[in-house]
């Protein structure tokens, strides 16, 4: 599987408001308080910040909704593409620091993950060959194409100790270009921005989440379950492709 994460996520969302709940998830989950934290009172936001593991990590809690984040840290070289690590590793990372907050967090109704994973290639044309092989329904005639973009929902069940629960694999399909541009200052003209390189890239990005309209708690004793299932089907987009199923 080619495929490599520029970005990872959980987000969970709760049956009430949070704003009001005082919690330490942050140093729960990880035994040390955050580098950074921000709270927004009035637009019941809270987000704390730090540096895990070399990855950046961010924590966002706003009204019923609570997101995990990991994204690399800020590129230090000319490198076109900045990466998390594989989809494997990367989840699997995200799953064993959060498995216990998902058991024990409060009245979840709903579990979700997302994913941006990029696959580097020579250009778009190239791209378009590859996104073909993931999307075989498709003709998308790479020589003659521009601006692609297929984004569709693949709704399934999943059953878990004989509760079927609807799940959604919203996924999202395009080549990217990505340019590194150096700043200068310079003596006659002041700031110059130099093109250092370009590239291109197949992207997909996943959003795979048990049904929005389910309001009712999941049960603590499956979260691990569902948690690991969504990750699973995240993780056969990646390999087979847009696979009716």
């Amino acid at each position: 599987m080619p495929w490599n994460l520029a970005q990872a996520r959980l987000t969970c969302f709760f049956r009430e408001p949070l704003e009001n709940q005082k919690n330490d998830w942050w140093e729960e989950v990880l035994g040390v308080p955050p580098d950074e934290s921000v709270t927004k009172r009035t637009e019941g936001i809270h987000t704390d910040k730090g540096i895990v593991n070399g990855r950046r990590l961010l924590l966002n809690i706003q009204r019923n909704k609570v997101d995990w984040l990991v994204s690399p840290v800020e590129q230090l070289s000319d490198e076109l593409f900045n990466f998390i690590g594989t989809y494997d590793e990367s989840t699997i990372q995200l799953r064993d620091m959060l498995q216990n907050w998902v058991s024990t967090a409060g009245q979840i109704k709903r579990i979700a993950i997302g994913a941006i994973a990029l696959e580097p290639v020579e250009d778009r044309e190239n791209g378009y060959r590859f996104l073909q092989t993931m999307l075989p329904a498709l003709t998308i005639q790479p020589e003659t194409s521009s601006d692609f973009f297929f984004q569709i929902n693949r709704p399934t069940i999943g059953e878990f100790r004989e509760v079927a629960i609807k799940i959604n694999r919203l996924m999202k399909w395009s080549v990217s270009q990505v340019e590194f541009h150096r700043q200068n200052l310079a003596f006659n003209t002041g700031l110059e921005s130099d093109l250092v390189a370009s590239g291109h890239a197949a992207r997909c990005e996943l959003d795979i989440s048990t049904d929005q309209d389910q309001d009712q708690e999941i049960d603590p004793a499956i979260r691990i379950d569902v948690l690991n299932r969504l990750f699973e089907l995240g993780r056969s987009i990646l390999q087979e492709g847009d696979v009716i199923s």
